[in-house]
């Protein structure tokens, strides 16, 4: 089942990283930006949870989005 997320992350974050971050988009870009996308399942979470670490990005928030239904 999937679900929307956001993540929050410290700094602002380059048009490559934003990429390679896919499916997530930037939703907004201050001192920290804010990523949405939805996620297929857990997998394909700790699959982001992992690309997050390769490219160094620290996360500040993650929260999982309530349903549109």
């Amino acid at each position: 089942m999937s679900f929307e997320c956001a993540f929050r992350v410290q700094g602002r974050l380059s048009p490559e990283v934003v990429a390679a971050l896919e499916p997530l988009r930037q939703a907004r870009a201050i001192t920290e930006t804010e990523l949405r996308g939805v996620v297929s399942d857990q997998a394909a979470l700790h699959g982001l949870l992992a690309r997050f670490d390769a490219l160094g990005v620290e996360i500040i928030e993650f929260i999982r989005l309530p349903s549109p239904e």
